[in-house]
């Protein structure tokens, strides 16, 4: 592991928490020839770890607790730190023009689709993750084991090359306030109360909180990015038009509920049943008003079909 163990090295002062991963990285090392099972165990949780990290440190809408949820394997876990750090470095070059470096992010992919086998031999053979009987049935081969720690040392030390980079290379130069008006909108409806009735809160946040700001807005573009693909909806065409003010009673008291802006909710159900429009995530995101998260965007999605489909939208046409 020569080179994520050099990674780590060459950035361990501004980042002394990735030395815990030392740890592993001495498992791996240590067992290719006599625990190679332990070898590949170790593998696969190196990788479990960094991706969880890399996760953490650009998505601020998870935590630690939605990592550990069944759904998030080791394979989801890694496919959505490549993404992320593909989408911060493409904002990155969009920024900065700097085409000298390219993220070659389908050739780290490929090593996603093998990550599965890495748990299944993990739980057929591991050593440590489950109590074993003896003798043990299967092992693995110290061969197979320097060929997975070989293939693991490529693609961490790839990915974690990027990674520091992304930290150490983080755009300085400011934000233009006045070229994000679509942005600023959003952080302004965000605060309806704001108590400085004759300043905007996004302009007090530029001003005097700016690092805030900087982050809110590399977390709204992020959201942007993964609100593209349009919500698949079916029977579409059968929903009856927007209109009547019982119907606009209806998408009032949904926005109440579910603290939404009411007009932008109102054109989304309005575009989606006259002009058979999807209803897009981005959009979604857009009418939130206090918790602008995709997973909140989700939900909604899911709720607003469901109502425009319900019984009782039916009898209001």
């Amino acid at each position: 592991m020569k080179q994520t163990r050099k990674i780590i090295e060459d950035n361990q002062i501004k980042y002394p928490e990735f030395k815990d991963y030392y740890v592993l990285i001495s498992e791996i090392e240590d067992n290719i020839l006599i625990h190679p099972d332990i070898c590949i165990e170790s593998c696969k949780s190196l990788i479990e770890g960094v991706s969880k990290q890399i996760i953490l440190t650009f998505d601020i809408t998870k935590s630690p607790a939605d990592l550990e949820k069944k759904d998030y394997n080791v394979q989801r876990l890694y496919r959505e730190a490549v993404k992320i750090l593909e989408s911060k470095f493409d904002h990155y070059i969009e920024i900065t023009n700097d085409d000298s470096i390219i993220f070659e992010v389908d050739f780290i992919m490929i090593y996603s689709q093998s990550i599965n086998m890495l748990s299944e031999i993990r739980n057929k053979r591991g050593e440590i993750c489950h109590g074993r009987t003896v003798p043990k049935p299967v092992f693995s081969c110290p061969r197979f084991s320097k060929a997975i720690k070989n293939f693991t040392d490529t693609y961490l030390a790839y990915v974690l090359d990027f990674y520091f980079y992304l930290l150490e290379n983080q755009v300085t130069e400011k934000l233009n306030y006045e070229e994000l008006g679509e942005f600023n909108k959003n952080l302004d409806e965000e605060q309806p109360d704001f108590p400085i009735r004759k300043e905007r809160y996004s302009a007090i946040l530029y001003e005097y909180e700016y690092d805030t700001y900087a982050t809110r807005y590399n977390n709204y573009l992020s959201d942007k990015a993964e609100a593209d693909t349009p919500i698949t909806v079916e029977e579409q065409t059968s929903v009856p038009p927007v209109s009547g003010d019982e119907k606009e009673d209806i998408i009032r008291g949904f926005c109440k509920i579910e603290d939404l802006h009411y007009d932008k909710i109102l054109k989304i159900v309005d575009d989606y049943i006259t002009l058979e429009r999807d209803i897009l995530k981005a959009d979604i995101l857009e009418a939130l008003i206090s918790e602008k998260s995709s997973l909140k965007a989700d939900e909604i999605e899911k709720k607003l079909i469901e109502l425009i489909n319900s019984n009782d939208w039916q009898e209001n046409n």
